[in-house]
């Protein structure tokens, strides 16, 4: 508990221009405090004591305004920015030393390539049998290749109501539309450090490779020479 919540402060410390000192961060700021909330009740959860795990989590989302699920993911050095009206729900995973800021929408994609045989596997009922409440639709013989794309959009979507709020919808246009450029610019730092340490260090590309500093790139695409 004391390393992780050492690691947020360090981080908050190095990220926030308005942090002053680690005792002011560990006394007043919600960040801090969620997180340490969290911590707790992830321990909890992940000794299947659900109930305790969710008590704590909906205790510190009165105090802090920021409700974080006990069964999410979350790595050291977490920043969140203001923190009123955050949520951290149960499948997201947070790497280390992450900023969550203010205006920023979360968004994700199911993606189906349509060659998986609901009917061969005999588990999904609900895509193998009639639908009564559309119309005993039978979306795996009926629809084929799209029947669970099509099971989100007919039954999921309309049952749990799910809408994009206008302003949502426009920071995840706004992503996708900078992807290319993002996606550019980390391939671009990722040859530069490639080429700098060829250039001037000589160490095992094993170390990289298990610290990450290359991004998963195969040993024999590096040349160093």
């Amino acid at each position: 508990m004391f390393y992780h919540v050492k690691k947020d402060l360090q981080f908050i410390v190095d990220s926030d221009p308005a942090a002053r000192n680690k005792i002011e961060l560990f006394l007043l700021y919600p960040s801090i405090h969620a997180m340490i909330m969290y911590r707790m009740s992830h321990f909890f959860y992940t000794k299947k004591r659900f109930f305790i795990a969710r008590l704590i989590s909906q205790v510190s989302r009165f105090f802090t305004q920021i409700e974080i699920h006990p069964g999410a993911q979350i790595g050291d050095g977490i920043l969140i920015d203001h923190g009123s009206g955050v949520v951290i729900g149960e499948t997201a995973e947070l790497g280390d030393r992450i900023t969550i800021y203010h205006g920023t929408t979360l968004g994700g994609v199911v993606v189906d390539s349509g060659n998986f045989d609901w009917i061969g596997s005999g588990k999904f009922p609900c895509l193998t049998e009639p639908d009564m409440s559309y119309n005993g639709l039978n979306y795996a013989k009926d629809v084929g290749a799209a029947a669970y794309a099509t099971k989100l959009k007919v039954q999921w979507l309309r049952d749990s109501g799910a809408c994009l709020s206008p302003f949502n919808a426009f920071m995840l246009l706004q992503g996708l539309e900078t992807m290319s450029l993002r996606i550019e610019r980390h391939i671009r730092k990722e040859k530069h450090l490639k080429e700098s340490i060829g250039k001037e260090i000589n160490i095992k590309l094993f170390w990289l490779q298990r610290y990450g500093f290359l991004g998963g790139i195969p040993y024999s695409c590096i040349d160093f020479a």
